[in-house]
């Protein structure tokens, strides 16, 4: 008789995530929970424009800094995924990793590469966990770091670790953040509407980079993860953003240029 497992996460759909062999974790499940998980711990200051902002607006903005700094397609789709575990055990802030010890980072790092594991599988993407693929991902991670510190009004003096990464790097600029369609401004968005629309942002991202691969993307579309049941009825046209594009940044976010100068 096989041991049951000790340790079980529950998802929003009650699947059972074993934290020792973690299966089942899908692309919706995934959106849907990241776009649930508000970055920093919560701690944005009330007054930010974006008071909520989620794991799954993290991921994709990482994503295409990954693009802007060089990357390749299957670099930009670890970009994105960089984050799939903290869809099992949410977002652990650095100082609280390091406070926990080397045993929350070992675990944290297992964590990681079997949900990375997970999302190759799933899109039979050609990812190579390799030391240049994490470097770039570990670059951008950092470079969105301080974009959102910036633009959320944290005290962007506090990453001087992922200012040293970034150092000499492309950042990027107010008009490609915008294009990119993560700022907007979401002040009369219903707080449901808002995490639909970045579990859709987070969806919409992975399959045209499965796509751009000659990949079928499947596993990123909503409608088929509805008819299997894994996500609620929600369409796309009920989460799309508002089209009004960043109205006023913080005086910080003239850290967003400045960030990667020598």
């Amino acid at each position: 008789m096989s041991t049951p497992p000790r340790y079980v996460v529950l998802m929003g759909d009650g699947h059972p995530i074993d934290l020792d062999q973690p299966v089942g974790l899908t692309r919706s499940r995934v959106s849907k929970t990241l776009s649930k998980i508000n970055r920093f711990g919560g701690h944005i200051p009330d007054e930010a424009l974006w008071p909520f902002y989620s794991v799954a607006k993290h991921a994709v903005l990482v994503s295409h800094i990954v693009r802007k700094l060089g990357g390749t397609v299957e670099q930009q789709l670890m970009g994105l995924s960089h984050d799939d575990h903290e869809a099992i055990i949410s977002d652990v802030i650095t100082p609280v990793k390091r406070w926990l010890g080397s045993a929350m980072s070992e675990k944290d790092e297992r964590l990681f590469r079997q949900c990375m594991g997970m999302m190759r599988e799933q899109t039979g993407a050609p990812i190579q966990l390799d030391e240049p693929s994490l470097k770039i991902v570990e670059q951008a991670d950092r470079m969105a770091l301080i974009v959102e510190g910036s633009l959320l009004g944290l005290d962007v003096r506090h990453f001087q670790e992922a200012l040293r990464t970034v150092r000499g790097l492309p950042a990027p600029s107010l008009a490609e953040l915008n294009a990119w369609g993560l700022f907007k401004d979401e002040s009369t968005m219903p707080f449901r509407q808002v995490i639909q629309s970045d579990a859709q942002g987070y969806l919409s991202r992975g399959r045209d980079l499965c796509l751009a691969m000659g990949l079928s993307g499947e596993c990123f579309d909503v409608q088929d993860a509805q008819r299997a049941g894994r996500a609620s009825a929600w369409s796309p046209a009920s989460a799309s953003r508002s089209d009004t594009p960043m109205a006023s940044v913080p005086n910080g976010a003239g850290n967003v240029l400045t960030c990667a100068e020598p």
